[in-house]
């Protein structure tokens, strides 16, 4: 860009997304109350869901050779890798983008690296729901605000 004869650069804006995947999981199990509580899904709301193969197969089409971004990224692999074991599928070689380093490369001014406080410091939300679909779309949009701003953000 160009400011009073002054030259830069910026990397382009992540981009947004096109399509999105959210399935609901019939589990063999019993859903543990925790999970209740922080996601507010019921037992009932899985018995309708898909079998775990078949939305893990699911998933991996949707996913394609597109990276994987996220926060605190280990996690969910963690899950995926098993998943993936215990179906007999490849492990993901996706390209992977965890944002919490990034967020710690460039953020500065938070008392810890959180995902709720880093959507709250930068206005994006007052809670993160632990739903799939909504906090992909929160990540997203972190994801953007991290490459908007330069080091040191505040």
């Amino acid at each position: 860009s160009r400011t009073g004869g002054g030259r830069g650069a910026a990397p382009p804006p992540p981009p947004q997304p096109t399509e999105e995947f959210s399935a609901l999981v019939h589990l063999q199990t019993p859903l543990p109350s925790e999970i209740t509580q922080l996601t507010g899904i019921a037992q009932a709301e899985l018995e309708g869901g898909m079998d775990a193969a078949a939305a893990l197969e699911t998933f991996l089409e949707f996913v394609g050779k597109d990276a994987l971004v996220g926060y605190n990224l280990q996690f969910d692999l963690e899950f995926l890798r098993a998943a993936c074991t215990r179906n007999q599928k490849p492990i993901l070689t996706n390209r992977k983008i965890d944002l919490l380093p990034l967020a710690r490369r460039k953020v500065i001014g938070v008392a810890n690296f959180k995902l709720l406080t880093l959507v709250r410091h930068f206005g994006l939300a007052d809670r993160v729901e632990h739903r799939a679909l909504p906090d992909c779309r929160l990540t997203q949009r972190l994801y953007a605000k991290l490459n908007e701003t330069g080091a040191g953000c505040n």
